[in-house]
């Protein structure tokens, strides 16, 4: 049986580490192959390589992580494009990543017994916010935000919360206690 995925490709994936990329692979069959290069994308067709990896040079499983310490606001795109020792090059599927002003908004205080101040750096970009108890009901919708915001929660009972912000680029949810 061959392979369907590239250079036998195990596992792509990538998530946000703070203020970076972070991006781990697994491949076997690393004899063949000479580097890695790690892509990045902004709109998801015109790829530059940020880091090249050296492959190790091992016939099982590799896994290897890198770092993207300067990605773009908003979407950003990667994949992985392994060169072989021969000059072949095979590419990854493509990852997608947030980073933006959104995934910055920020409550306090947390636990909470009345007022929950929601700060939003972007307000214009989120429609709206909406309050669900543990067990996944909604209670409110708020909307019309500004960049400082006071929530009252002061009617409903002690427990665990969560805020949906719905924004342009996505949902965030933020959990909080309620004492």
């Amino acid at each position: 049986t061959q392979n369907p995925l590239p250079f036998y490709l195990l596992s792509f994936t990538g998530k946000v580490a703070g203020a970076q990329a972070q991006l781990d692979w697994s491949a076997g069959g690393n004899d063949e192959q000479k580097e890695y290069w790690v892509e990045h994308s902004t709109d998801g067709v015109n790829f530059k390589v940020v880091k090249v990896v050296e492959a190790k040079p091992v016939l099982e499983k590799a896994s290897y992580t890198s770092f993207h310490p300067n990605p773009s606001d908003g979407w950003n795109f990667y994949r992985i494009t392994a060169v072989a020792l021969d000059g072949d090059k095979k590419q990854t599927h493509i990852v997608r990543l947030y980073f933006g002003n959104v995934a910055k908004i920020s409550i306090s205080p947390n636990p909470v017994s009345s007022s929950l101040n929601l700060t939003i750096p972007e307000p214009e970009k989120v429609n709206s916010v909406a309050l669900y108890n543990a067990a996944g009901q909604f209670l409110k919708e708020f909307r019309g935000l500004r960049s400082s915001q006071t929530l009252d929660v002061s009617q409903y009972p002690a427990g665990h919360y969560l805020l949906r912000v719905l924004s342009k680029q996505g949902v965030l949810t933020i959990p909080f206690v309620k004492r």
